[in-house]
């Protein structure tokens, strides 16, 4: 575990999406700093704004460096800064922001230069600070390390103790910013807490511990506290959330699969882990930990074996009942109808190839038929889609890979702009057959093939869909794939 990642650890839900809907009590907060010597032109931040509403905006660079934004903040939370080149990490509180500055070289030179001003920038100059102690960096551990269990668990609880002892001496010399520096405290303490406690559950589960030895360790080693169920403030923090709906719940229901060697193959993780929400959780944690299971079911409905419609009946009954905030409930709904309309349109594999109007930059109809003796990989992306565009080198590695194949790789757009798509054209220039179709998602392509979120990578043969999902481009699993349809 690097330095910087352990002062600003935060456990973010890997989701890309912006859920733009009513922003309840959010305070914009103004962001600004300069980057010397920056090559980059936009540097995204990425944020944990409420429970399941995650926020990714993207900040542009000037060409002399200068950035300049602001945020929308319900509750202390921490930031994520990245570009091609440069991460760094920092905390920000409703209605106090902060500046910065930094030597945009190279990463090296930029933790070494990195500098906080503003409202709360002293308070993130102290967790600077604690990555460049001599003896918080001697603390590191790491769940590879093969020694005594309870041994690397004292180790983390010493790490820990240490970080609060460092952070409350250091900050104590800071004055007219009680409220703010306790408030990021109180954040980075529950955070530390639920962190080193995932860290700890999952050493328990990767050493053997079963039965009544297990139990016992971990009453010894992680604090009671812990397993009581939080309020509904602390659910805004991402470590809290993902050590129930993620760690605890992974182990509650492996314990059961101990006993139960069919439970995955007979039930799937998701049902079991649904019944174990209703069982071994109480509210609010109970209704936020089943919407949690249920965004992930709709961001990936094929892990769902009963199939997607009874998800969406289940979704729907469930948000009627549910005791959630407006806008979580909202974002469920939108989801769910989202999946309703997939259930009705999905593609499955061996499904012929539906009849959809195509076209290239000049305006010419293509018919996918022409390629049926190819193996075709459809790169379904758009010009806003930033994580289709992280794609691209990832992309062109596997045209490459399969030059000489009979693998015909096909970008095709769904901005609903046609306009767009061309100055993306232009902009990008990603190579090979790129072609439009018109309507974005609410067009005949995107109804036919069950498509309501990018990117998405569809396999094509012999006029027929071979997998309407397949894995994208830096997943080694579409490159298995690839190959495995090859030779069939």
């Amino acid at each position: 575990m690097s330095n910087k990642t352990l002062i600003f650890k935060s456990v973010l839900i890997s989701l890309y999406f912006v859920f733009a809907s009513v922003k309840g009590d959010c305070i914009p907060t103004h962001v600004a700093g300069v980057i010397y010597n920056c090559k980059e032109g936009v540097l995204s931040v990425e944020y944990q704004r409420e429970f399941l509403i995650r926020e990714k905006i993207n900040l542009k660079i000037s060409k002399s460096g200068n950035i300049s934004g602001n945020l929308d903040v319900s509750y202390p939370t921490l930031l994520k800064f990245s570009s091609s080149t440069l991460h760094f990490q920092a905390y920000i509180s409703p209605g106090y922001g902060f500046e910065f500055s930094a030597n945009g070289s190279s990463q090296v030179d930029f933790n070494n230069s990195l500098k906080f001003m503003g409202n709360i920038g002293e308070i993130n100059n102290a967790f600077l600070g604690l990555s460049n102690d001599t003896s918080f960096k001697n603390m590191q551990w790491s769940t590879s390390n093969q020694e005594p269990l309870s041994d690397l668990v004292k180790k983390i609880k010493v790490y820990y103790s240490y970080k609060r002892q460092y952070l409350r001496k250091r900050l104590s010399k800071i004055t007219g910013k009680s409220s703010q520096m306790e408030s990021i405290l109180s954040v980075d303490s529950i955070t530390d807490e639920y962190t080193g406690a995932s860290a700890i559950l999952t050493l328990v589960k990767k050493n053997g511990l079963t039965g009544d030895e297990r139990q016992q360790f971990i009453n010894t080693m992680i604090p009671s506290s812990i397993f009581e169920m939080p309020v509904r403030k602390q659910l805004q923090i991402p470590a809290v959330t993902n050590f129930y709906n993620y760690t605890y719940l992974g182990f509650l229901v492996d314990v059961d699969a101990e006993n139960d060697k069919n439970l995955y193959k007979d039930k799937g993780y998701y049902l079991s882990a649904l019944n174990k929400v209703d069982t071994s959780f109480k509210q609010p944690l109970k209704d936020y930990s089943k919407a949690s299971l249920l965004s992930d079911l709709i961001e990936s409905p094929k892990d769902f074996r009963p199939g997607r419609d009874s998800l969406y009946r289940m979704i729907s009954q469930f948000v009627k009942t549910a005791s959630l905030p407006e806008e979580t409930n909202f974002l469920l709904k939108e989801r769910g109808g989202a999946l309703k309309n997939f259930s009705k349109s999905i593609i499955l594999s061996g499904v012929s190839v539906p009849e959809v109007d195509l076209m290239d930059a000049a305006g010419k109809k293509i018919n996918l038929a022409r390629f049926q003796d190819s193996l075709i990989i459809l790169d379904c992306w758009a010009s806003w889609c930033a994580p289709c565009i992280a794609q691209l080198p990832y992309l062109e590695g596997l045209k490459e890979k399969f030059k000489g194949n009979k693998v015909v790789f096909i970008g095709l757009s769904l901005d609903e702009s046609e306009m767009n798509w061309i100055k993306a054209l232009k902009k990008l220039s990603p190579g090979g057959m790129q072609l439009y179709t018109p309507g974005g998602f609410k067009g005949d392509f995107a109804k036919k093939f069950g498509i309501y979120s990018l990117p998405r990578y569809i396999l094509l043969k012999k006029s027929l869909i071979i997998s309407s999902d397949a894995p994208l481009p830096d997943d080694p699993a579409l490159t298995e794939e690839i190959n495995e349809h090859l030779i069939m």
